[in-house]
């Protein structure tokens, strides 16, 4: 979506997108295949320069009807015993959950691990499983609810080599991407807030 509005504000400049999978990402910018990236988790790297989008919780996806819908938050304890869908191993988040899992001894009941996530709502929708996203990840009219797992959550980045020029429609994509997350993250604190 977020795209999709640049586009429409410069229609002069010509996206060309790629979508790796967890590190390979910032594989590709250190190699210099790609201009930036837009990652989890990218600290660690020396070669890259980090510019943070925001930080969101890590929430427990319910669909509207759930018992836990109208819950202000949850634990991780509270989400390991319902059946979970999740995001393929490859991705960062469903790495950090898992370790987070492993580091409380709590056993998941994952009966899924899928590489999309239009698999994942789908799943959540049918009531078949609840999943673990980020709350940025649940959209509005989606008939899904982000239920906020108490101490978890997860940054954003916007990744470029160090050292490496950034030219004036980059930093164009730069400045609208961080503007929108920075307004997004306000909307979604207030209404957290107001949900508690």
């Amino acid at each position: 979506m977020l795209l999709g509005e640049f586009h429409q504000l410069h229609p002069e400049i010509e996206l060309e997108i790629t979508e790796p999978a967890g590190s390979s990402a910032l594989d590709m910018v250190e190699r210099e295949e790609v201009d930036l990236a837009f990652v989890h988790d990218a600290e660690g790297r020396p070669n890259l320069a980090l510019r943070k989008l925001s930080e969101w919780p890590i929430c427990l996806c319910v669909r509207k009807s759930h018992p836990l819908a109208a819950a202000s938050g949850v634990t991780l304890a509270e989400a390991a015993k319902f059946p979970l869908v999740l995001l393929s191993r490859n991705f960062i988040l469903t790495r950090q959950v898992l370790a987070h899992f492993d580091r409380k001894k709590l056993q998941p009941r994952v009966l899924h691990y899928s590489p999309n996530l239009s698999t994942v709502w789908n799943t959540v929708q049918q009531g078949i499983a609840l999943s673990i996203l980020t709350g940025n990840a649940i959209l509005p009219d989606s008939g899904l609810i982000a239920v906020p797992i108490a101490g978890l959550s997860q940054k954003g980045f916007i990744v470029t080599k160090k050292g490496r020029q950034i030219y004036s429609d980059e930093r164009l994509l730069i400045d609208f991407v961080k503007h929108k997350f920075a307004a997004r993250t306000t909307v979604y604190t207030f209404m957290y807030t107001v949900a508690k």
